[in-house]
């Protein structure tokens, strides 16, 4: 119960309290993911050793098997009780507390940190209280729900949701909200998140219900019940405000194709969420395909010129540099590598309720991707902001500071989701870009190191036989993968209109990003990983040669500082994938000689199998949060993915320069392989292949 003490003073009015240290006979300990003790300022979760430590849960063995775990420092034997609690060292030695590790959840296959919702809601007038919870009231369906305090209208409920659409991506949006007088309270004066009621959304439906009034409308409604669990549903209701998503919206083209006999893209349920808006699709017989002048939205602000550059000194030299994106899994290499390459103090632009928020949770990103030992946090300067935001959504003193200060910006920030249409992308990916360019125009002259993407190249096949160069200009076409390609398109084409106009920008464009070379680790949260875990767990692979454009993340972190740090990189393009690309059977057979079970079909049959499993619902199948990319994926789609000896993308000119600076990027050997599922299985990634003898889907 009391396993720490710490004697408080007048001088911890200004800064959060400490936990203190341990009471005698107790130890405590601060050990990241992988079980090792985290450095003064490194956050982890708080382990407990010593006399006082318990035995278990009554009558729960799974659950003390979990949480008591043997302690690896005591040579004779004992245990530490894992507590759940984030906490880190102070330079003085005492612990301080910074939040619970349950309050960031997984929804749909995304980790979700709870309590930046929360501050969003918080900052809104006329919120007193706000809690977020990710609830399973119906088995499989876990959702994200808001607890309001505030005045108890439904005015506050619809201000809240169009206010939270501006500010946070899709998977992070609550899918209902709950108006309360006030939070019920434990014995201890703390909210008991457990006595929070089940939102009603029946009753949600009925306080704007407006009755289907044709037949397809009544349909529908009928396929949206059957869906959403709910009895009632309006003509104007939105499919997602009653609780969809977009795991739950992948039904819909299969429930109409079956009641209709009409197929609709997917893609049409996201652009008309609305009875009313799909009916119409329904009757006409057409898509709702919103075609995007990609040229036209690429107009910068004639208001953004540049500063003379006369005083941008080569990188090497800045004192100060802003990055956008650290907290993603480039951005942290990114940081990494600025703090060994360069002396300069480095603002980072993270979403946080505060300062010291952003700081925590840049330092547990920076934890899970193992790097903690190689940063100087004297040199860190986390700033609360948002790249959908005017301003960036830093407060004016800070953005005054970083316009006088910063000489140097590298924006690696955007929402990645492969999914949503451009619309819902702009925000982050294109005005965010924007806003930057801004920013880089203001005060002090910057220079600005753009990340893109190989992406906003065409999906149709390279002009010339090496394939797109890097001073091709990339052309807008239908041809684009999807709406985070457009976005990533009109976002480059700004960045270029700025250096046309005087801006000194260079642009840098990585392929997929795989794991560091070195560790092994990856964020196995992105698209190539879910797909190699979902081959494991299928039992199924292409059976196709497919060319796989991607690096160790390693690579293009070091290689973007370094080329940064050139005089004569100011205006150029790099290309940030290997030079001799690897094939998607060197992966799968490397897999298979692993002992993993996999049987190589055709593409298009194990496209059709990724659909068939995911409309099973199956909630720990890994493509499950991108079934949509598949799910309207034609038979013919794939004849460019196929082509096995096809040059996508050329990187002579950028492996030029990188050869000479003693930079090269790692095959995709055994060697390497080896580290890479290493990594999986070490972070419960994937299990060993005995594991999915039996439990294949």
């Amino acid at each position: 119960v009391w396993s720490s003490v710490y004697p408080a003073s007048r001088d911890d009015l200004d800064r959060p309290l400490s936990i203190g240290r341990p009471i005698s006979n107790v130890r405590l300990y601060i050990l990241d993911r992988s079980g090792n003790p985290a450095p003064v300022g490194v956050q982890g979760e708080l382990h407990i050793g010593g006399a006082g430590v318990a035995r278990g849960y009554w009558q729960r063995p799974e659950l003390t098997a979990d949480r008591f775990i043997p302690d690896p420092f005591k040579q004779n034997g004992g245990r530490l009780y894992k507590t759940g609690d984030l906490a880190q060292y102070r330079p003085d030695g005492n612990i301080e507390f910074l939040g619970r590790i349950d309050h960031q959840v997984k929804i749909r296959g995304f980790r979700i940190e709870l309590e930046e919702i929360e501050a969003r809601l918080m900052a809104y007038p006329g919120v007193d209280e706000a809690v977020v919870l990710a609830r399973e009231d119906q088995p499989g369906s876990k959702r994200l729900v808001a607890y309001i305090v505030g005045p108890g209208d439904a005015f506050l409920e619809e201000t809240l949701r169009e206010n939270l659409k501006t500010l946070l991506p899709d998977i992070m949006l609550p899918s209902a909200y709950v108006l309360l007088s006030q939070m019920p309270l434990t014995a201890n004066g703390k909210i008991d998140r457990k006595a929070l009621p089940e939102p009603d959304m029946t009753e949600t439906a009925k306080n704007r219900y407006v009755a289907p009034s044709t037949d397809t409308e009544m349909a529908l409604a009928a396929i949206w019940s059957e869906i959403l669990g709910i009895e009632r549903v309006g003509r104007h209701d939105d499919f997602f405000e009653l609780g969809g998503h977009s795991l739950l919206a992948t039904q819909l083209p299969f429930a109409v194709q079956k009641r209709f006999g009409i197929h609709l893209p997917l893609k049409n349920f996201f652009e008309m969420p609305t009875i009313v808006g799909q009916a119409r699709l329904i009757d006409s017989g057409e898509s709702s395909e919103t075609w995007v002048d990609l040229e036209a939205e690429a107009a910068l602000d004639p208001a953004i010129i540049p500063l003379p550059s006369a005083s941008i000194n080569v990188n090497v030299a800045a004192r100060s540099v802003f990055l956008t994106g650290a907290t993603g899994f480039l951005g942290a290499f990114l940081l990494a590598e600025l703090l060994e390459q360069t002396q300069a103090e480095i603002y980072c632009l993270i979403r946080a309720a505060d300062e010291q928020a952003a700081l925590t949770r840049l330092q547990r990103q920076v934890g899970c991707y193992e790097l903690q030992d190689g940063i100087d946090w004297s040199r860190v300067i986390a700033v609360c902001g948002d790249l959908s935001e005017p301003r960036l959504g830093l407060s004016s003193l800070r953005y005054d500071e970083i316009a006088g200060q910063v000489e140097v910006i590298y924006h690696n920030g955007a929402l990645v989701n492969f999914v949503q249409p451009y619309k819902a992308l702009k925000a982050a990916n294109v005005l965010g870009t924007e806003e930057v360019l801004r920013l880089a125009c203001l005060g002090k002259a910057k220079a600005i190191h753009y990340v893109s993407t190989l992406s906003v190249f065409s999906e149709a096949s390279a002009i010339n036989l090496q394939g797109y160069k890097e001073n091709d200009e990339p052309n807008p076409s239908v041809n684009l993968a999807n709406g985070y390609a457009q976005s990533k398109w009109v976002a480059e084409k700004l960045v270029t209109l700025a250096r046309d106009r005087g801006l000194q920008a260079t642009i840098y464009r990585p392929a997929t990003v795989a794991g560091d070379s070195r560790s092994g680790i990856w964020n196995t949260e992105d698209f190539l990983c879910r797909l190699i875990k979902s081959c494991i767990q299928m039992g199924y692979a292409p059976a196709e040669r497919i060319p796989m454009d991607m690096a160790s993340v390693d690579y293009m972190s070091r290689a973007i500082v370094s080329l940064s740090l050139q005089p004569d990189s100011i205006g150029a393009c790099f290309h940030l994938n290997h030079p001799t690309p690897a094939y998607s059977d060197e992966l799968i057979d490397w897999f298979s000689r692993s002992g993993y079970r996999l049987h190589r079909i055709p593409y298009r049959d194990w496209v059709e199998k990724v659909v068939e499993i995911g409309q099973r619902n199956h909630k720990d199948f890994a493509l499950l949060p991108l079934l949509p990319m598949f799910s309207d994926q034609s038979r013919d789609d794939a004849s460019e993915l196929l082509e096995e000896d096809s040059i996508r993308y050329d990187c002579s000119e950028t492996q030029g320069v990188l050869s000479k600076l003693g930079i090269e990027c790692a095959l995709l050997d055994g060697e390497l392989l080896t580290r890479y599922q290493a990594y999986f299985r070490r972070s419960g990634f994937v299990r060993e292949p005995a594991y999915y003898q039996e439990k294949l889907f």
